[in-house]
């Protein structure tokens, strides 16, 4: 009996283990794009200055 119950509650385990990994991997994500932003407007402003000179 003490199988069946541990079965069941396994389930439940990994949804909530999944869900939170993909709170986490959006959370990343969002971060990663913001930061891929600031690099790439870096390298056109600095670029535009190279060209300037």
């Amino acid at each position: 009996m003490a199988d069946i119950q541990s079965n069941q509650t396994r389930p439940k385990f990994t949804c909530l283990i999944t869900s939170g990994n993909q709170r986490l991997i959006d959370i990343h994500s969002q971060r990663l794009i913001s930061v891929l932003a600031d690099i790439s407007s870096l390298i056109f402003v600095s670029r535009q200055e190279v060209y300037r000179g």
